[in-house]
């Protein structure tokens, strides 16, 4: 049963269906990364099969953004979160908002 596709995990729940910022490709990792609620779905790009899940935040996520191998997530519960691509774990984040964010930037400095 682990070999069968489960397409029902390949596009995201109903909640984030109207979400213009809410999925993202990693090429380096052949990831296609999407909110769904408040979990975070990592599928193969090539396959489209599950790699892993994770929730990303407390409520339901607004946006995400990707840069190399960093997943930056915003969400409901006034958060900005950022996850490693490769492990699915949480590396940094800020909570100190007043209003939920709604999309989300991956910013590059030298």
């Amino acid at each position: 049963m682990n070999n069968v596709a489960r397409p029902f995990e390949s596009f995201p729940s109903a909640p984030n269906w109207f979400g213009a910022d809410i999925s993202a490709i990693c090429k380096s990792l052949e990831l296609y990364v999407y909110a769904s609620r408040n979990k975070i779905v990592a599928l193969n790009s090539n396959t489209l099969r599950v790699r892993y899940t994770f929730i990303g935040s407390q409520h339901k996520l607004h946006a995400i953004a990707v840069h190399d191998r960093t997943l930056a997530t915003t969400g409901q519960d006034k958060t900005v979160r950022c996850w490693n691509l490769e492990t699915g774990e949480f590396e940094n984040g800020h909570i100190r908002h007043q209003v939920p964010y709604l999309a989300a930037i991956c910013i590059v400095f030298p």
